[in-house]
């Protein structure tokens, strides 16, 4: 086995544990009133999922549902209070799986071809079958449990450069100045050395996004979505679709994405910003799976800072975990 074949059936583990969190959510979240604020952003990101797919359509090009369905979807996890201790529950789950996953990984009880990086291999995690959306929850998790320099190296170890650009914005204000300079250094003497800096390596992460912006595009997709898989339209120029911001303007449209963003805005700042970073590669967090965690976490961080301004903390978590 490899990880192509993982990465063939990556869709069905991730639906199966999209599904199972839908139905906790469901019976162990209290519903909350959606903000009249929030009413017209809704509206607008509906509507602009319908002008996207009829612009998609006036293209030819293959278009889909997913503007419509991460917008209810986001109207659902936004209008309540998805349960904390389950959270918990949830990323030591990915955790223990995690660990099995190097041990069979390094010792190959059970053969199987992980993607390599430097000699380390990139896991996939078993409920994910995917290295970028499991960096992701793990990355944030952790440090939103309060695991910063852990989330840190772990950012590095996935090898996955998004996270560890991500990493760094939230570490901005958790770190002291002297040991965030020396993990800025660090991570950009890791990217440099993988070339992810390098003009010459064409699927480097620089190359990439300046090749990326002399290539012409739909400016009308750009603004209004198209509802398309950008993969799918450059067919040609595979890395060049590797840039996560043509990827989620493709498909949602800069209206779409601006009032997604304003329906944060009640969250911590630093924390939507370093969400954002991972639209340079691979947008994750704006797939069905990528979203819930996206918000989850965001209300776990949300409820640990308003923990001092409650007298009971424990009437607190009960009424987050249902």
């Amino acid at each position: 086995m490899n990880h192509t074949w993982a990465q063939s059936i990556a869709i069905y583990p991730q639906y199966i544990l999209f599904s199972f969190l839908m139905v906790v959510f469901i019976y162990k979240s209290f519903r909350t009133r959606i903000r009249r604020s929030d009413v017209l952003p809704y509206i607008t990101m509906l509507m602009f999922s319908l002008v996207g797919y009829i612009n998609g359509l006036s293209h030819g090009y293959d278009v889909n549902l997913k503007p419509f369905v991460l917008t209810f979807l986001i109207i659902f996890l936004n209008s309540r209070k998805l349960p904390i201790k389950f959270f918990k529950k949830i990323i030591f789950v990915i955790t223990v799986l995690l660990i099995f996953e190097y041990l069979v990984a390094y010792t190959q009880i059970i053969p199987f071809e992980h993607l390599m990086r430097n000699y380390l291999i990139r896991p996939m995690g078993m409920l994910f079958l995917d290295t970028h959306i499991l960096s992701y929850v793990v990355v944030f998790s952790y440090f939103a449990l309060g695991y910063t320099k852990l989330s840190g190296f772990l950012a590095i170890f996935f090898g996955t450069f998004q996270s560890a650009l991500a990493w760094l914005v939230l570490a901005y204000s958790k770190l002291n100045k002297v040991l965030f300079l020396f993990a800025m250094i660090v991570i950009v003497t890791i990217l440099a050395f993988i070339g992810h800096l390098s003009l010459d390596l064409h699927e480097g992460m620089l190359s990439v996004i300046i090749r990326a912006l002399s290539t012409p595009v739909d400016y009308d997709c750009l603004a209004f979505g198209c509802s398309a898989n950008f993969q799918l339209i450059l067919k040609e120029s595979d890395e060049i679709t590797d840039f996560g911001i043509y990827r989620i303007l493709y498909q949602f449209g800069l209206i779409w994405i601006l009032c997604f963003l304003y329906i944060l805005r009640r969250y911590k700042t630093s924390f939507v910003l370093a969400n954002t970073m991972l639209w340079l590669h691979y947008p994750v967090n704006l797939g069905v799976l990528g979203i819930v965690f996206f918000v989850w976490i965001l209300q776990y961080i949300e409820y640990i800072e308003s923990r001092p301004l409650h007298k009971d903390n424990k009437a607190t978590l009960r009424y987050h975990d249902g």
